[in-house]
């Protein structure tokens, strides 16, 4: 890769970048905190759904470290075209068919799992 010699020429890069990676995205914390609290479990159960729903090659599933928020975990972020901003909390195997046919498949937050700041 050539040097970079002017801002112009970093946008340029960053809006090249950017559109390699044009699929939605699904993280889930796993760091300790987040395995402490079943976060492997939600993102093989995540696995699981997308595959069945036919989603594998749509969207992109992660797993992250520590995003930050131990207390909250299991944590699910969405981002892209996947209703970017959405922070699930406290997410169980048991939720990921749920989250998956209203946010993934139909574009619509789940309220009982949206993080609120109280």
């Amino acid at each position: 890769m050539s040097r970079l010699n002017s801002p112009e020429e970093l946008n340029k890069l960053r809006n090249e970048l950017g559109k390699v990676q044009a699929k939605p995205i699904v993280i889930v914390g796993s760091g300790t905190c987040g395995e402490a609290q079943g976060s492997k479990a939600v993102l093989e159960a995540f696995r699981e759904e997308m595959d069945k729903k036919g989603l594998t090659d749509k969207i992109d599933l992660r797993e992250s470290g520590c995003l930050g928020f131990c207390e909250i975990e299991p944590i699910v972020v969405f981002r892209k075209d996947v209703k970017p901003g959405i922070l699930y909390q406290r997410v169980k195997p048991t939720n990921v068919e749920e989250i998956v046919s209203e946010t993934l498949l139909n574009g619509k937050p789940v309220e009982k799992f949206l993080y609120t700041d109280k």
